[in-house]
């Protein structure tokens, strides 16, 4: 199942196993966007969304990479919203990277920014 990080507005609580978030660091500050239907327009964090959708949120990202403006999703602001729920987070940070399709440069030039 592939999903945005916006359709998780009316997800059940831990209504998943597992959800794996690519690119989280693209997380923005609500999901309402000028699509969303007038009855789901909340307040609501999209990051509360996305951890509460899960028993167990799995968050990849590069904290390197350059996010457009109203992106959020540092390691720090996921960690602090976790906390102010009263949850516990575990760090892992991946040293390696693989990239598929790309030249052999890009993985090697990249790799002093992997995080």
């Amino acid at each position: 199942m592939f999903k945005y990080f916006n359709q998780f507005m009316t997800a059940e609580r831990n209504g998943l196993d597992v959800l794996v978030l690519d690119e989280a660091h693209r997380i923005r500050e609500t999901s309402v966007d000028r699509y969303t239907k007038a009855e789901l327009r909340t307040d609501r964090p999209q990051i509360d969304e996305l951890i509460a959708a899960a028993r167990v949120p799995v968050f990849l990202l590069d904290e390197h990479q350059v996010v457009r403006p109203g992106e959020m999703g540092s390691l720090e602001q996921i960690q602090r919203h976790a906390t102010t729920i009263g949850l516990v987070t575990q760090h892992v940070h991946l040293g390696e990277q693989f990239r598929c399709g790309v030249s052999e440069e890009y993985v090697l030039g990249s790799s002093a920014y992997s995080g």
